[in-house]
């Protein structure tokens, strides 16, 4: 028998007071030394990025009715409210004499006012608004596959750690061939399994697979992510974000590796490498249940699944991102974009704010993403008002993406690049970049194949309908087979890194970043696991 389904609000009075709470112990867990950075990390995710963005959402009266996709429009907001709110300290404080506007007390001044201002706005203009939702109806069988995937979380880490200390990789075998085999499972129970399951399972599966790769080393691991961390470093040292340490340097306008990472490490005091190793992925999970979220307005929810499983299964998504943090805050704030474009339940007005806000942020985050998704608006455009003009049914369909969105997201663009920031230059080098491989510019600026991600993205939900499970089980297999075939210990793996971090940086700090490049790039040195 089907059990039935309890439908619960949460009023805005209870929203406030409970954020006010949150906010509170955030503050004082912050503010107390010797806290262990394990337990003030979630509970400051929570309590500044969840809680902000739940009062932002709100403020803007977000329809509630779905649960899941209110939850991610609330993470974007709050994600949204720490970069922008970030730069807004960054460049205002030093005017009342601050002059370490990014310090710990600064922060929390400005996160504690803002959450008051927002929970009063809420209880005094929103009082009708309400979070109806109904929640998940426990079984055994579902409870039992959504607990299953956190296992694999647990097993990557683990992994990673017994490959750094010599081990073998037959427990980050097992897990690879776990998830496999769990897909597999699972799609063969669709029917018994509660559609929530998904949400959860994905999560879990995609930060496994991403810790797999950032875990391995006690350092950063990869490849620009050596520049990324040391425009970090430069933001962190002086507790203020300056384009004058690095003038005309890409990776210097990308807030998502210069202000954000410092706020993260400066208010969790989390080791500082740890902040792009753990932090950073916590979030990036996110992105394959929002393609979910998106595919199964369109699809099945099975289908919906496979779709974001298609796009987490691939190596470039756990062995490419991982090392490329600006992309990976792109590319949250690119599926959102998305989530926004495709809601047809939200009001016009509120979608068009998010819109903006979204776009402004993935701006800010990652020039190349920012060139690709304002290609794609233009070329949309030019197909929409192409079939109007051809296809006469077409003609009187309301428009999702508008010229004067282009117009605005292109304008938001120059204002950034020019101006602001002086990277302007980078885009020529972007748009002759024809062999897919890492450019390299005048200015230091890459761009990696790991850019297209949002072709890919789009492209993961538009051919899900005609992919096979096995597709993406058999990358994940595939993986694995290469990890037991070729990934024996490398004891030299964090003396590698080492070396070729005091390299590369050496040459960072001169601000000879070309040579820098060439050397690092010549070197060749990768770790010979996952």
């Amino acid at each position: 028998m089907e059990k039935k389904i309890s439908h619960r609000e949460i009023n805005v009075k209870q929203i406030c007071l409970a954020s006010m709470g949150w906010m509170v112990l955030t503050t004082l867990l912050i503010l107390i030394p010797n806290v262990s950075t394990w337990i003030v990390t979630p509970v400051f995710l929570i309590g500044i990025v969840g809680v902000l963005g739940l009062l932002l959402a709100v403020n803007l009266n977000l329809p509630s009715e779905k649960l899941s996709e209110y939850i991610f429009y609330t993470t974007g907001l709050g994600l949204t409210y720490v970069m922008l709110g970030g730069l807004v300290i960054n460049w205002g404080f030093p005017y009342l004499g601050i002059s370490k506007p990014l310090a710990s007390l600064p922060l929390m001044f400005f996160f504690d006012i803002s959450t008051i201002v927002l929970s009063a706005y809420a209880y005094f203009l929103r009082r009708e608004y309400a979070i109806a939702f109904n929640p998940p109806i426990l079984d055994g069988t579902s409870s039992f596959f959504a607990i299953v995937p956190a296992s694999f979380v647990v097993m990557s880490v683990a992994g990673a750690e017994i490959l750094n200390n010599g081990g073998n990789g037959t427990l980050t075998l097992a897990m690879l061939f776990g998830i496999a085999f769990y897909v597999l499972v699972l799609m063969g129970s669709r029917r018994r399994v509660r559609q929530w399951v998904y949400i959860p399972a994905l999560y879990c599966i995609s930060l496994a697979l991403l810790l797999m790769y950032s875990l391995r080393s006690s350092h950063i691991l990869g490849w620009d992510i050596n520049q990324e961390y040391q425009v970090f470093q430069m933001t962190l040292q002086n507790l203020v974000w300056k384009m004058s340490y690095y003038p005309g340097l890409d990776y210097n306008a990308c807030l998502s590796i210069t202000i954000l990472p410092t706020i993260f490490k400066v208010l969790t005091n989390m080791p500082s490498e740890y902040v792009f190793k753990v932090t950073f992925q916590l979030l990036f999970a996110t992105v394959p249940v929002t393609v979910y979220v998106i595919a199964r307005r369109y699809l099945t929810e099975s289908l919906a699944f496979l779709a974001a499983f298609l796009l987490l299964s691939q190596r470039w998504f756990f062995e490419q991102l991982p090392a490329l943090t600006r992309q990976e805050v792109a590319f949250i704030f690119f599926v959102f974009i998305l989530l926004v474009l495709f809601d047809a339940q939200m009001p016009k007005r509120t979608r068009h704010v998010l819109f903006y806000l979204f776009s402004m942020v993935l701006i800010l985050s990652h020039y190349s993403t920012a060139y690709i998704w304002l290609t794609l608006m233009f070329g949309t455009l030019i197909l929409s008002y192409a079939a109007r003009l051809l296809f006469s049914p077409f003609r009187d369909r309301v428009m999702i993406l508008t010229p004067t969105m282009f117009g605005i997201s292109l304008a938001l663009l120059f204002i950034w690049q020019v101006p602001l920031t002086s990277t302007a230059g980078h885009f020529a080098a972007f748009a002759t970049n024809n062999d897919g491989q890492i450019s390299i510019t005048s200015t230091g600026g890459t761009t990696s194949p790991a850019s297209l991600t949002p072709l890919r993205v789009v492209g993961g939900i538009v051919v899900a309908p005609v992919a096979l499970p096995l597709i993406a089980i058999e990358s994940v297999a595939r993986t694995g087979i290469m990890t037991a075939l070729f990934a024996s210990p490398d004891l030299n793996t964090d003396r590698n890194i080492q070396f070729v971090e005091q390299i590369t940086l050496s040459e960072l700090e001169k601000k000879n970043w070309i040579p820098g490049i060439l050397r690092y790039r010549s070197i060749g040195i990768h770790s010979k696991s996952s």
